[in-house]
């Protein structure tokens, strides 16, 4: 089976969604203070300035990865960089700390969902999730995807045979 081929980026291209994202995120802070209002559940029990406040943590999480590749494009005519000097051997991916690692992730996932639980953070019992996704969706939410990057370090990609 083929990789999927990687199109490159232009500087000016990241720079662009730079700038966008900056603006998206200064659109989201100055709509959540000019609503200033907990209030207007849309049937799932969380607020509207909820969902701005998640928007604006997803757009700053966009901008900090944009400032970082714009960091990692070479200039104008240079030549690219090996990432493989930056690649982990594969044998220090599944070891005894990385699993133990895993373990205090999952513990602490399962202590995140509790108090995301208990702010009115989680979603409702009648959602299906896949295995390792978090319920709650703010604190479990995030150490989620540190504990699934450090599963696939140890365990491999899903579906790896």
């Amino acid at each position: 089976m083929s990789s999927p081929t990687m199109t490159p980026i232009s500087p000016a291209q990241l720079a662009k969604w730079y700038e966008q994202s900056d603006r998206a995120g200064e659109e989201i802070r100055y709509a959540r203070m000019q609503l200033g209002t907990e209030q207007a559940d849309l049937g799932d029990g969380r607020s509207v300035d909820d969902r701005l406040f998640d928007a604006q943590e997803l757009t700053a999480d966009i901008h900090r990865r944009l400032h970082q590749m714009i960091g990692q494009q070479p200039a104008e005519g240079e030549k690219p960089t090996d990432r493989s000097e930056f690649a982990i051997p594969l044998f220090q991916l599944n070891t005894p700390q990385t699993r133990r690692l895993l373990t205090l992730l999952e513990e602490a996932q399962a202590v995140a969902e509790e108090v995301d639980a208990d702010r009115g953070r989680a979603l409702p019992p009648g959602i299906e999730l896949q295995p390792g996704e978090s319920r709650g969706t703010d604190l479990a939410e995030s150490i989620s995807y540190l504990a699934l990057r450090v599963r696939t370090e140890v365990h491999g990609p899903k579906g790896r045979e």
